[in-house]
């Protein structure tokens, strides 16, 4: 029996649990294979899931009006779909591939779809009840529970993407309580659930507002003040070569720490990447020092920016390593690089293909930047960094929240 249990309304415990195989309580219907090329969130008539929407976004408890979900093109045929196929509430959408174990399975409930038409689509398993022994809502919550996570992971398949078959899903237990306690079950979590809806909608709000106001800052749509009131100077257009020199330094013993570059957390120790990369003695002697300070293009993961570094260590040698030749506020252009515009105008510099890219620090060199004093680049990079603080707090409360939860799944299922 699970270590937290509920009562009833006499104060007596509720009948013993059952474990019972998956087939007997749900049937798998088809699914669609539209890619992401056949979806769209202007316009449609029909709603589809795509798998990466359940391993990114969706909440386990799917509610269609709090979820932006993409609709299938208008002149994509559906007249071959099955009655069957589009979802009703109370199905399970389940992800049945993934690159690592954490997402293989990940399960979403269908609680409210808003009278709209959904379908489930690439790369999942579309579940619907075919016992009355389910309560609804409690399917999310049984399938996220670790002894049904365990045998998800034992059955998936595969070496880069792992797989899972109807046929071996159909086979799992999960464990099941009365109606009743199922009930209970649900409405203990679904306030758990809420405040980690309303923590990530806050997130994203934070993220969009720091978005708008980079654009009019750096717009100079909105403009600080110096300490008497009166504007700073014009913004002055120079060079990115006139700011950053390209730096090739390898005098190093090979003592250092290895580092690496990342899109969302800059450039970090590689140890924390969780990464599982092994270089030679002999490769590391053509590795970079980089330095706090210092900004790096890393082209092998580059999707935009530059990544900015606070950490003493070495670099691949593909790593074009960027040091200030001026006085400069590095948070201002940590925030700089991150523009769009920018990182449009960066990647146009790009020559090569595949592990042949590269950016010819001339061609960065050539960039024009539109760049402030350095005390409102002080007040800009202040102003962009609290904002971030606040994020990052919100993402803090958003893992302890998730955290909760987990340790509440394994209080509460057996």
């Amino acid at each position: 029996m699970p270590a937290l249990r509920f009562k009833d309304s006499r104060g007596k415990d509720y009948p013993d649990w059952e474990k019972v195989k998956f087939k007997c309580l749900y049937s798998f219907k088809t699914t669609n294979s539209f890619s992401r090329n056949k979806l769209n969130y202007v316009n449609g008539k029909v709603r589809n899931l795509h798998y990466g929407d359940i391993h990114t976004k969706y909440q386990s408890i799917f509610v269609l009006e709090r979820e932006n979900v993409p609709f299938l093109n208008l002149d994509i045929d559906l007249n071959s779909v099955s009655e069957d196929a589009y979802c009703k509430e109370g199905d399970l959408v389940i992800a049945d591939a993934s690159e690592d174990y954490n997402g293989i399975g990940k399960t979403i409930e269908l609680l409210n779809l808003n009278g709209e038409s959904v379908l489930a689509g690439l790369h999942t398993l579309l579940a619907k009840r075919n016992s009355d022994r389910i309560h609804i809502g409690y399917g999310a919550y049984v399938m996220a529970c670790n002894i049904v996570r365990q045998q998800i992971m034992r059955i998936a398949q595969g070496t880069k993407v792992l797989g899972i078959s109807i046929g071996r899903m159909n086979e799992i237990e999960l464990p099941i309580p009365s109606k009743k306690e199922q009930q209970k079950i649900t409405a203990f979590l679904s306030p758990v659930d809420a405040k980690i809806e309303q923590l990530t909608k806050k997130r994203v709000l934070l993220k969009q507002y720091k978005k708008g106001m980079m654009q009019k800052l750096f717009g100079q749509e909105v403009r600080f003040k110096n300490e008497k009131g009166r504007n700073y100077p014009d913004w002055e257009e120079i060079k990115t070569g006139q700011v950053f020199t390209s730096c090739t330094n390898r005098n190093h013993n090979s003592d250092l720490q290895i580092l690496a570059a990342t899109q969302d957390r800059g450039v970090i120790p590689r140890d924390e990447t969780g990464l599982k990369i092994q270089s030679s003695s002999k490769s590391i002697v053509s590795y970079k020092v980089i330095e706090p300070g210092d900004f790096v293009i890393s082209l092998r993961s580059f999707q935009g920016g530059i990544e900015y570094c606070k950490h003493l260590g070495i670099g691949s040698p593909a790593y074009t390593v960027l040091k200030p030749i001026v006085r400069i506020d590095s948070d201002f252009f940590r925030f700089y690089f991150k523009k769009e515009d920018f990182i449009s105008r960066l990647s146009n510099t790009i020559i090569g293909i595949r592990d042949g890219k590269q950016i010819p620090y001339g061609d960065f060199a050539a960039i024009k930047l539109n760049v402030p004093s350095l005390e409102e680049q002080q007040k800009i990079a202040a102003f962009l960094s609290s904002i971030d603080k606040k994020i990052e707090f919100v993402v803090e409360q958003i893992k302890h929240a998730k955290a909760f939860k987990k340790g509440l799944l394994q209080q509460m299922f057996v």
